[in-house]
């Protein structure tokens, strides 16, 4: 009984300090690997729920190129059968989205967070694809340019859409009671799962020729600590 005694009183004790905290709209700007962003929030004393948008963009460009030579059986001559070229460019603008909860203790503070990634996907593939005869006239030639199909892009997509969470703590230097600046250090948890299924079959005159099904199932989790600097405000 005393020791609840003691725990009610420590308590009652600290409460009104932290809700004596100033209480306003809020808005934080910070920057770290891996991800920057800007939220904001309402500070309700201790508490501070917040939600923000980041946005990051991701590009990227691969090259092949393939030569063929071979012999011409009929006349023994050494020539260059076939050359073949590609390249792929694709950009991926990735929207995240995040709701947060911060507690403040006096300068210092934790807080936990939630975000997905969103992914808008745009690429374009070339290339060119030519055989030749052995006296060297092209025999066929194939090119092309085209934009990504939707099937490609579900694809990125799968790869790079996640649901995150962090946990993480700080501190911070009040310059006066609207601005200030702070320190953080967490973790981030990123969770990405990938599935395609399908069926298909080939019939024939009412015969089944073949029948087949797959599935293909991955799921990854990153873990990755984090520090980050925020210029912080309080309206």
């Amino acid at each position: 009984m005393k020791r609840k005694v003691i725990f009610a009183v420590l308590i009652l004790s600290i409460f009104p300090v932290l809700l004596c905290a100033k209480s306003g709209i809020t808005a934080s700007f910070k920057t770290g690997f891996p991800l920057s962003g800007t939220s904001i929030g309402l500070k309700l004393g201790p508490l501070n729920p917040y939600c923000g948008l980041d946005i990051a963009r991701i590009s990227g460009n691969y090259e092949s190129s393939r030569t063929y030579w071979d012999t011409d059986w009929y006349t023994d001559v050494f020539y260059k059968e076939s050359e073949y070229s590609s390249s792929f460019e694709g950009s991926a603008m990735l929207f995240i989205p995040h709701v947060g909860l911060k507690m403040n203790f006096w300068k210092a503070y934790m807080l936990g967070e939630l975000m997905l990634c969103m992914p808008a996907i745009e690429g374009r593939s070339k290339g060119k694809d030519i055989e030749y005869d052995p006296d060297g006239s092209i025999d066929w030639i194939d090119e092309w340019d085209d934009k990504l199909s939707k099937d490609d892009k579900k694809m990125i997509k799968d790869a790079l859409d996640f649901i995150g969470l962090k946990a993480g703590f700080g501190a911070e230097y009040f310059f006066n009671e609207h601005v200030s600046i702070g320190g953080e250090f967490g973790l981030r948890l990123l969770f990405n799962s990938y599935k395609d299924e399908g069926a298909d079959e080939d019939i024939y005159d009412g015969v089944v020729e073949y029948r087949r099904k797959w599935k293909d199932q991955l799921s990854t989790t990153l873990g990755v600590t984090y520090t980050s600097f925020s210029l912080n405000f309080i309206l």
